[in-house]
């Protein structure tokens, strides 16, 4: 799976389909140093929730999310 930021930048992730939305914010925070209390996940023009899994979200492993910071 992919995450782009705002400015582009794009990360691969490797996901299972019981992977939670909090899991996939806690390994960009592995990765970027972005808490996850300030990343918002969109996928289609929907937040993602920490307690559903991708599969609950319906996303594939080819799908792009958009990583989404809240100001502080």
């Amino acid at each position: 799976m992919k995450v782009r930021t705002r400015m582009g930048k794009v990360i691969d992730l490797v996901i299972k389909s019981d992977s939670k939305g909090m899991e996939l914010k806690e390994r960009i925070e592995e990765l970027e140093s972005f808490p996850p209390a300030e990343q918002h996940l969109v996928y289609k023009e929907t937040i993602l929730a920490d307690q559903k899994t991708t599969a609950e979200h319906a996303l594939k492993a080819f799908d792009t999310l958009h990583l989404v910071l809240a100001l502080r």
